[in-house]
């Protein structure tokens, strides 16, 4: 193996890796900032104020979860325990590992502005219209 293409595939891991983990820490640090000093009861008013615009509210509450299980369920149980309506949670579901700010900053690092704007506006645009079909379906009171 050639030792001279080992160490420039080494450097650009180390270059590339170093970047999305300073990313990734910043994303969250300001994910974190935000839960923490928006109130709920606030967002929860927020929420069952803007019905027709539910669908949009949970595709953007998605954007700002990083996607993991241990932010994403404590979310998602929260909604449900609010009484948000299915549409809504079915977006912030589809939207959280699809177009959040993690990925978006991870796709953007690798691909550049173009494919990252094209990705948001697709994955985006889905989770609006799944939530919204869902909320036109004859489920759309069945969250417990």
């Amino acid at each position: 193996m050639d030792t001279e293409k080992l160490m420039v595939a080494i450097n650009e891991f180390i270059h590339v890796g170093g970047g999305l983990v300073l990313i990734i820490a910043v994303v969250s640090v300001l994910t974190g900032l935000m839960r923490e000093y928006v109130p709920q009861d606030k967002l929860q008013k927020k929420i069952n104020k803007h019905e027709k615009w539910g669908t949009f509210l949970g595709a953007s509450f998605g954007m700002l979860t990083p996607f993991c299980s241990a932010a994403v369920v404590p979310v998602t149980m929260g909604m449900a325990s609010m009484g948000v309506s299915l549409g809504t949670v079915m977006s912030f579901l589809i939207s959280a590992p699809l177009c959040n700010f993690i990925v978006l900053a991870m796709i953007y690092a690798m691909f550049g502005f173009k494919i990252t704007a094209v990705y948001l506006a697709l994955t985006f645009g889905a989770a609006v219209i799944g939530g919204w079909i869902i909320s036109k379906s004859p489920w759309k009171n069945e969250i417990k």
